[in-house]
């Protein structure tokens, strides 16, 4: 074997060598374990773990978003709470204060109903000196004479100041204004309740002419028998025991009547 030969046997079995030894390593790369050796949990018990964890944080979210849904419902239901005793602050505009009840205003004016008979009669003063337009609609009401009504209520009755917006006072006006244009429907009308009541009011004679009135019915005289021990004594001479009178005679008893 030359010396040219041997060099490239010995270099060949180095490059074999190296290969050997590069594979082993990589062999031995993945044999190494994926977690700390202090680490005993499979991957199984940390993936149902982390579900775990994830399923109690959802729980624990939904539990917030219930507990923030009751809260907010707590609050609307404690500004629409017709129980609500009068304060002596402001008095804020529910949400719905076309479903306000008057008790409700009444309670948080604390007037007595004399003086709520007159708040209110002020009120309906107030907008038929306003001249408003009642063959239109609230809503197209002119502001400047609403408001001009408004503030003579509020001079009479301060009590209404403590209303936010004045939404006290609007609210009795709408309701009159409500009751009003419907009784003038209603009147228009001819076979609504309002408009007969109105007619049997207003007329001396009965609505129903074809039902003539009946006369006054006249009882048949009663003619019962009495006993004569009743009408004489015995101590009267001309009395008969045995009599019985029918009608305005006594009867004897020969079938005979006597006067």
């Amino acid at each position: 074997m030359t010396r040219t030969e041997g060099e490239n046997t010995q270099q060949s079995k180095s490059r074999k060598h190296g290969h050997k030894s590069r594979h082993s390593a990589t062999l031995g790369g993945h044999r190494s374990p994926l977690v700390p050796l202090n680490d005993d949990l499979s991957t199984e018990e940390r993936l149902r773990r982390a579900e775990e964890a994830l399923h109690r944080e959802k729980k624990k979210r939904r539990r917030a978003e219930k507990r923030a849904r009751n809260a907010a419902k707590s609050a609307a239901e404690n500004d629409d709470d017709t129980s609500a005793p009068p304060s002596n602050g402001s008095i804020p505009r529910p949400k719905c204060a076309s479903k306000v009840k008057m008790s409700v205003i009444r309670s948080h004016l604390g007037y007595e109903k004399l003086k709520w008979n007159a708040y209110r009669l002020a009120v309906h003063e107030a907008l038929f000196a306003a001249r408003l337009d009642w063959k239109s609609n609230w809503r197209a009401q002119d502001a400047v004479r609403l408001g001009r009504a408004y503030d003579v209520i509020r001079a009479d009755f301060p009590e209404t100041e403590r209303f936010q917006g004045l939404w006290g006072i609007d609210r009795v006006a709408k309701q009159y204004w409500d009751n009003r244009t419907s009784n003038e429907r209603d009147k228009k009308n001819p076979n609504s309740y309002r408009s007969l009541h109105a007619r049997r009011r207003s007329s001396p004679e009965p609505l129903r002419e074809s039902s003539p009135s009946r006369p006054p019915s006249k009882a048949p005289r009663l003619h019962r028998r009495l006993d004569p021990r009743t009408l004489f004594s015995s101590e009267d001479e001309g009395g008969d025991k045995d009599g019985e009178v029918v009608g305005d005679g006594v009867r004897g008893s020969d079938g005979g009547s006597s006067t």
